[in-house]
């Protein structure tokens, strides 16, 4: 008579332990789906650095036409959308907020590369629910934040004055706010170490967000753990 075979297991994972399984009647952890969820949950913050990085892509491609007497349309609409003059090509581009330790916190829409920074902040939505304790951080393009948000205490690099220069004070601050600033410099650097953050963007636009959006979900992942790694 045949003997059966055992039915094979499953290999246990770090996070299948049962050790560390959730105990029957506790509650599954909350899912955040608005910056007002997030902001209950992170009650703590004090301090937002917000920057914004840019990433290469392709011109918009000509839309086929079907008989010869038709047109080919789309790139003379669209060329000058995503053209970028700083950067001599066309880009997408994403607002980053980060704490002063390093942690990536919010993550705008992707926008073109010819938006401004300071349109992109106020498309974003996040200083409209931020609490006003919270002190925003930013660097020389966001200049003027003051008066946008007068209910927040805003700390923006001086500009040097035309046809002037900046005192030795000024260039001091300027100094000290770059130390503070440089979080977000470093988180965005962290993101770029993946070839789909840096390299020539190739997929479609829509998707351009939901990988950025994986790839702060890792960073921050090894964030946390060098951070544990630290207080052990």
């Amino acid at each position: 008579m045949e003997q059966a075979l055992p039915a094979p297991r499953r290999p246990r994972t770090l996070q299948t332990k049962p050790d560390e399984l959730p105990k029957k009647g506790t509650k599954k952890p909350r899912k955040i789906r608005s910056i007002e969820e997030f902001l209950e949950v992170f009650p703590e913050l004090t301090d937002f650095i917000v920057d914004g990085t840019e990433q290469p892509r392709g011109q918009p491609k000509v839309k086929k036409v079907k008989t010869p007497s038709q047109k080919p349309v789309g790139r003379p609409k669209d060329k000058k959308r995503y053209y970028r003059v700083k950067k001599g090509t066309h880009t997408l581009k994403v607002q980053v907020a980060v704490t002063p330790q390093g942690e990536i916190m919010h993550l705008s829409a992707t926008a073109s590369g010819r938006v401004h920074d300071m349109k992109l902040l106020r498309k974003s939505r996040l200083v409209k629910h931020v609490h006003p304790g919270v002190r925003l951080w930013g660097d020389r393009g966001y200049t003027g934040l003051d008066k946008i948000y007068p209910e927040h205490e805003t700390i923006v690099p001086k500009k040097r004055p035309k046809g002037g220069d900046l005192t030795t004070e000024e260039r001091e601050l300027n100094r000290q706010i770059s130390k503070v600033r440089i979080a977000a410099e470093n988180a965005i650097c962290r993101m770029k170490k993946f070839r789909s953050c840096k390299e020539f963007f190739r997929n479609r636009d829509k998707h351009h967000g939901l990988i950025w959006g994986c790839v702060a979900g890792l960073v921050n992942l090894r964030w946390k753990a060098q951070q544990q790694t630290q207080m052990a």
